[in-house]
């Protein structure tokens, strides 16, 4: 099987890859991902060793953002952007990892006591797991704090414990009201927006800002220079209302910026 036989993110083998336009030169479609798409210069170039071992985190953010119903354009130039998104939780944070697949399945959720269907292959991605036995452990964490029923049965045999790879899973009180108040309170949200106007000396003001909220445990997230399927101004918004707060730069008297 050819690497273009697997996912050029995750390396899923439900995958399918076809050709696009002249600005998007493939567009993939992953199990587990979602859809996406990618130019020639992203095949090429992928295997760049300072991306191994953190193409799950990539993974995880193109299926958070098909579950917003976008689908991403993924530029080679762009990977430490993407990969520096503030909504890519840290590899090490198993809070924000199990608390993201709490928000999955409320999503899915068709109302409070219904069961969500969910694959350990396919699925791993929507806790940002580096693999299957990640995402389980994150599920046990979870029934194990009261959060929610059900996971991935084991069934004992001579040779050991073997995993059922489809699991039935409920979010029990706590963990729908947990995944209820993080989708309505940005205060548990870790990135501070940046709102500046882009003029051409904004650099030396977007970088002392940024330094200053990663100085403070946050993420910045400045939207200057990137690629995104939807308006600027419409990413803009939605950024805003992730953030726990945001940085205006009135430089020159512009509170434009702030409507």
């Amino acid at each position: 099987m050819s690497s273009e036989d697997k996912c050029l993110i995750c390396g899923f083998e439900s995958f399918s890859m076809r050709a696009g336009t002249s600005s998007r030169d493939f567009l993939c479609d992953c199990q587990r991902c979602g859809k996406y798409s990618v130019t020639h210069r992203f095949l090429t170039f992928r295997g760049d060793e300072k991306y191994i071992g953190r193409w799950h985190l990539l993974s995880g953010l193109v299926r958070e953002i098909n579950e917003n119903g976008e689908s991403p354009d993924i530029l080679y130039e762009d990977l430490d952007e993407w990969f520096a998104d503030s909504r890519i939780p840290k590899d090490d944070d198993v809070e924000r990892k199990a608390k993201k697949i709490l928000s999955y399945l409320k999503r899915h959720s068709s109302h409070y006591g219904s069961s969500v269907i969910i694959e350990l292959y396919e699925d791993l991605s929507i806790g940002y797991a580096r693999n299957d036995e990640e995402f389980d452990a994150l599920i046990r964490l979870l029934k194990d704090s009261g959060l929610l029923e059900g996971g991935f049965p084991r069934t004992h045999v001579d040779q050991g414990d073997f995993l059922d790879s489809t699991g039935k899973v409920i979010l029990t009180a706590q963990g729908w009201q947990i995944a209820k108040d993080q989708s309505a309170d940005p205060s548990q949200s870790m990135q501070g927006f940046i709102a500046i106007r882009f003029d051409d000396d904004a650099d030396p003001f977007i970088k002392a800002i940024e330094e200053g909220i990663t100085a403070a445990g946050f993420q910045p997230n400045c939207i200057k220079e990137k690629h995104y399927p939807e308006r600027v101004m419409d990413k803009a918004i939605g950024e805003i209302r992730r953030s726990r707060f945001v940085v205006v730069n009135k430089k020159k008297n512009r509170c434009a910026v702030s409507f």
